[in-house]
Parts: structure tokens; C-alpha cells; sequence
């Protein structure tokens, strides 16, 4: 029998998203730093490590570290996949019609839904709204809020009613009061993406579950303006050349540390005195020494 050798392997792994999503756009210092990291994982390495494996700066490295856990690559699962509506139930369609003859509130559902969606349901379509009446514990009023919500972004159809039925359902929502709650909630966040997605220039496709969490973190959690939302994505793309959400959360995760949640927060901050670019004061005494200093150099360039 061979013998087994068990010397340390002088290779380490290296997640597949890298390849798959982020090869093309990350940049050398991006790279050199995530290499970094998951050859000496699972020991934790300085910032000043990488400063010196990468030649970036500190602020650098850790927006880059910011960076790669931010897009799950570092420290975080990759995005899941859209999961399927469940299947909480089902019953053909041929008995939700006899079911409705005796249930009105059932009745009145299968009647307004299809005013609504603006066609008759088909069958898949009428087993899936007696799914959602049987199984969700969505009142009727509520229920049709949420049809009304789902037509209003263009998607009128059961298959999207459901999921969206199931979920509410997860998230305890089980009153018309929690459903208008939560359909202002979603209207909000919907205006919210179209507004991103109009200042960082995408215009073909939607956002991604991650880029959306971050849209709503600073929102809501952070409590970011949109002129300073604005001023980093100009910076990121003056650094990147694209719309990298995961740059731009690090900016403002900086700037939110420093108590900066506007874009005058920021221009106050750069202005004090000590900062770069900061204006300089001059008293009085300095107006006068310079006033006297230019009377002088007149002087003699006249003699």
C-alpha cells in the first residue's frame, strides 16, 4: 500500500463568484488583495499587511476589504436564488368554481381580481388565488391591495400574486392596516431604485437582491442623503469606471462613521480647518501685512 503523504498543500482555494462575476471588472490591487486574504485564511490579516503585499493605502485596503465582503465574496454566503412559490395547497379549478357558489367573500375575490388583472382567470391562475384565500390567512380587502400593488408595476398575474401572498404571510402581515403599511413600503423602495438606477446609469436591467439591500441600508438604516448617495457614486466611478454598489457602500460606510449624511455634511467636513483642500482664514493683521507687501513690490518695480 502507497504511503500517504500528508505535507500541507501549497495551493489554497479561491471562490467560484470570483471567476464567474468578478474577474473582468476587478482591478489589480482588488486582486492582490483578496489573494492575500484567502492564502493566509483562516488567520486574519492587518490592514498594514496588505498595504504592504498590495502598495494600496490604507484607506484603499479597507474600502477594498469593504468591497469584497460586500459582494459576498469574503465573509458572506452568495446571493440565494429566487425561490419558487410554494405549494401550500391545491384544488382544482373546477371546485373552487362549485366552492364559490357557497362562499361569497370567495366569490367576490375570483369576480374583483379578474376586474383587476384585466382577464378572465385561467385555471392555473383561479387554483392559485384559492391556494392563497385557503392557505395565506390574508383578509379579502388586504389581498385585493396586493393585486392592485402587483398590477400598478406590471405584473399583473396570479403566479407573482402568490409569491408575494406567501411572503406577506411570512412577514405576519395579516390585516389591511400591516398590507397598506407594506404596500407604502414597497411603492417607496420601487421610486428609490428607479431613482438609483437613473443616477448610476442602469437602464437594462433590475437591481440585484444585493444592490437592493444596499439601496435600503443607506435609506433607511443610514439615513443618506440622495446629493451625497450622488457625490459616491462619482467617486467610485472616477475609481472603478462603473456603477460598483459594493464601492460605493464602503464610501459611505466611511462617511457615515464621521456623521456625515448629506452633501453639506461633506463640504463642512472638507472645509475645516487641517483638511485638504480646506480654505485658509486670514485675520485681519494678514490682510493688512499683505496689502503692505504689495505696496512695496510696486514700489519698486516702479524705480
Amino acid at each position: 500500500m502507497p504511503k500517504i503523504d500528508f505535507t500541507p498543500s501549497p495551493y489554497f482555494g479561491v471562490p467560484s463568484a470570483l471567476v464567474d462575476e468578478f474577474m473582468k471588472d476587478a482591478d489589480e490591487k482588488k486582486l492582490k488583495i483578496l489573494l492575500y486574504i484567502l492564502r493566509h485564511a483562516p488567520r486574519a490579516v492587518t490592514v498594514e499587511e496588505l498595504c504592504r503585499a498590495s502598495g494600496a493605502s490604507v484607506s484603499a485596503v479597507e474600502l477594498i476589504v469593504e468591497y469584497w465582503k460586500d459582494s459576498g465574496v469574503l465573509g458572506a454566503p452568495a446571493e440565494p436564488k429566487e425561490a419558487p412559490a410554494p405549494k401550500r395547497g391545491k384544488i382544482d379549478a373546477v371546485e373552487v368554481a362549485k366552492a364559490a357558489e357557497t362562499d361569497e367573500t370567495l366569490s367576490f375575490l375570483l369576480k374583483r381580481t379578474q376586474e383587476l388583472i384585466g382577464h378572465t382567470l385561467t385555471r392555473s391562475e383561479t387554483e392559485a388565488l384559492f391556494s392563497v384565500y385557503s392557505w395565506a390567512g390574508i383578509p379579502a380587502d388586504a389581498f385585493l391591495l396586493m393585486v392592485q400593488y402587483c398590477v400598478s408595476i406590471g405584473k399583473p398575474n396570479m403566479r407573482y400574486v402568490e409569491k408575494l401572498a406567501y411572503s406577506w404571510q411570512d412577514a405576519g402581515i395579516d390585516s389591511y392596516e400591516a398590507a397598506e403599511k407594506k404596500v407604502a413600503e414597497m411603492m417607496a423602495a420601487d421610486k428609490a431604485e428607479l431613482r438609483i438606477k437613473s443616477i448610476v446609469g442602469i437602464e437594462e436591467r433590475n437591481l440585484t437582491t444585493s444592490e437592493k439591500a444596499h439601496l435600503q441600508r443607506w435609506i433607511n438604516e443610514w439615513g443618506m442623503g440622495w446629493d451625497l448617495i450622488t457625490v459616491a457614486f462619482e467617486r467610485t466611478a472616477e475609481k472603478t469606471g462603473k456603477a460598483s454598489f459594493a464601492y460605493m457602500n464602503g464610501i459611505l460606510r466611511k462617511w457615515r462613521e464621521q456623521g456625515i449624511k448629506k452633501k453639506k455634511d461633506l463640504e463642512k467636513e472638507n472645509a475645516a480647518p487641517g483638511k485638504k483642500g480646506a480654505a485658509r482664514s486670514f485675520s485681519e493683521a494678514d490682510v493688512k501685512a499683505y496689502e503692505e507687501w504689495g505696496r512695496k513690490k510696486l514700489k519698486e518695480a516702479s524705480e
